[in-house]
């Protein structure tokens, strides 16, 4: 098998060579060298550093895949598009108002819509780093809020990822789109499982902000207005080269996290002003993945998943989405803040036109791409290692299939535990003594609280015990070196 690599389109820059374009002002221009010359001295200076923390229980990714085995066929594509700050209602199918979704509602039509689908935390980093590994962002030490420019610590790199896992059997990976997961030296994708990244390291409103090619700064001052496009034609690039072998392409697109940004194409072509033009263009981007998945003739045997990282930033107002019926957005642990829209589609795996109300996360991603490909996982006797579960039975059979997760837990942007839910559909605010039956109260209106003693006894016993589990067995993140402002 042989991979053809992504022509580098625009030079390289070394990150201690970074100049900003020439129409910033002399101030401007300063400015950005600065926070840019300090942006890039820091990893390597870091790296060099004795107070780089590699106690971590797994081994390195080198040394995780069994023995090579031959590739068996067909072997499904994995393409995972996530969203950021995108709500439960801003897609077409959960009653969007104001912009249309047709790429997306298509998808719906020819896969699943999962009404009951979370994230592990309702904000950036955390969700971002469960999905990546099916783990409650307190199991490996990823909890904590969001990571920003002067962070130094971020996802260990001896974490199993779903691009690990699938490196073991031959596949090609790809991250195109905002990392967010840690960005100092040895915590970017291409250490992560990735043979490719490209796109930003962190949020839109950060600064200094730039445009990474693997590990390369190769635009230190991008126009924001282009990012959605931009991403969009290397998600297709990478596709193409790789259609004549198995490969995972992750699209974790900025948008729509403000400051908003739309290309001309695109901008005043909703009802609902720059958030719903950002929304139009993200849709157009997963139709043109799908149009090329079916150029190619791979449609068949790609999975493909949507879903956003958490609910919309309301406080944000005309600027942000909507997650109506849902009660609270981003930074809550009500529904709308950790309910999120999600589709898949796979038309040799995934019925056409279902639906599926069973509670399901992106933590079960990683345990269900491992089930239908094969691909190795962590393991450990008498130990759990990941929180997700295999959800394959109900890919096949939505409608019938039940969950196998029995109890789902919300933490908090803080890593706070905060709510537990069942797969019957209760769930338990705990502190604010508040009891939900989302069966009928999705908008978490009706405290039944008073009412039912023994539900909230039996979720708090259960959530207790599944937390206590996960505090005994935590794994460190990778602090880059510790005690440098001390």
């Amino acid at each position: 098998m042989s991979k053809t690599p992504i022509p580098k389109v625009q030079p390289k820059i070394p990150l201690s060579k970074v100049t900003p374009s020439k129409k910033l002002s002399r101030r401007d221009l300063l400015k950005n060298m600065s926070m840019i010359g300090a942006a890039s001295a820091l990893p390597s200076l870091l790296s060099s550093c004795a107070g780089i923390n590699d106690n971590h229980p797994f081994p390195a990714p080198a040394d995780f895949c069994p023995a090579p085995s031959p590739l068996t066929s067909p072997l499904p594509n994995i393409v995972i598009i996530l969203t950021d700050d995108q709500g439960f209602a801003d897609v077409g199918v959960n009653d969007a108002v104001g912009f249309s979704t047709p790429n997306l509602d298509k998808m719906a039509a020819d896969g699943c819509c999962f009404n009951a689908f979370y994230v592990a935390a309702p904000v950036c980093t955390p969700s971002r780093a469960a999905l990546l590994t099916g783990c409650y962002p307190r199991r490996n030490s990823m909890e904590d809020g969001v990571l920003f420019p002067n962070s130094i610590h971020g996802l260990h790199p001896h974490e199993v990822t779903i691009a690990d896992s699938l490196k073991c059997l031959g596949y090609a990976t790809a991250c195109i789109g905002k990392w967010h997961v840690g960005h100092q030296a040895g915590l970017l994708p291409t250490h992560q499982g990735f043979d490719y990244f490209y796109g930003p390291p962190y949020s839109n409103d950060m600064t200094p902000f730039y445009i990474l090619e693997n590990e390369t700064i190769i635009d230190a001052n991008p126009n924001q207005d282009l990012l959605t496009q931009n991403i969009t034609a290397r998600a297709l690039q990478f596709i193409t080269e790789n259609s004549n072998n198995p490969f995972f392409l992750y699209v974790p697109h900025p948008m729509p996290h403000v400051p908003l940004h739309v290309s001309d194409a695109f901008r005043g072509t909703s009802a609902r002003g720059l958030y719903g033009d950002v929304i139009q263009e993200i849709d157009w981007s997963v139709g043109e993945i799908i149009r090329k998945l079916d150029e190619l003739n791979i449609i068949q045997d790609t999975l493909i998943i949507f879903t956003s990282d958490n609910g919309p930033w309301l406080n944000q107002g005309e600027n942000g989405g909507s997650a109506i019926p849902l009660r609270g957005g981003k930074g809550s642990v009500y529904e709308g803040g950790m309910r999120a829209p999600c589709i898949m589609q796979w038309p040799n795996g995934i019925p056409a036109a279902s639906v599926c109300n069973e509670l399901t996360s992106t933590l079960d991603i990683l345990p269900t791409v491992a089930s239908i490909t094969g691909s190795p996982l962590p393991t450990a006797p008498d130990t759990k290692l990941i929180d997700g579960n295999d959800i394959a039975q109900l890919l096949s059979n939505p409608s019938l299939s039940k969950s196998p997760t029995d109890y789902y837990l919300y933490y908090s942007n803080a890593g706070e535990l905060k709510a537990v839910r069942d797969s019957r559909g209760w769930k338990l605010h705990m502190a604010e003594q508040e009891l939900y039956y989302l069966g009928i109260d999705i908008g978490e209106v009706n405290n039944m609280y008073n009412l039912r003693s023994d539900v909230v006894s039996r979720l708090q016993t259960n959530a207790t015990a599944i937390a206590s589990d996960i505090n005994a067995q935590r794994r460190p993140n990778r602090t880059v070196w510790q005690g440098l402002f001390s």
